[in-house]
């Protein structure tokens, strides 16, 4: 279950970062260039971290 999780953010991420700055990617209207794009992707990079080390804890 951790591996899933942990490769769904993964690949989250990958996706995110892939987009070209100004485009969209069919996801939510969040922040589209600059550094406002790179905190969002450490943000969620985190909570996708604290999720698997979360489960790996149970």
């Amino acid at each position: 279950m951790a591996v899933m999780a942990e490769v769904d953010a993964d690949a989250d991420a990958d996706e995110t970062a892939a987009t070209p700055l100004g485009a969209s990617d069919g996801g939510d209207a969040g922040p589209t260039s600059g550094p406002e794009r790179k905190a969002a992707v450490w943000r969620a990079a985190e909570a996708a971290a604290e999720a698997v080390r979360a489960v790996q804890a149970v």
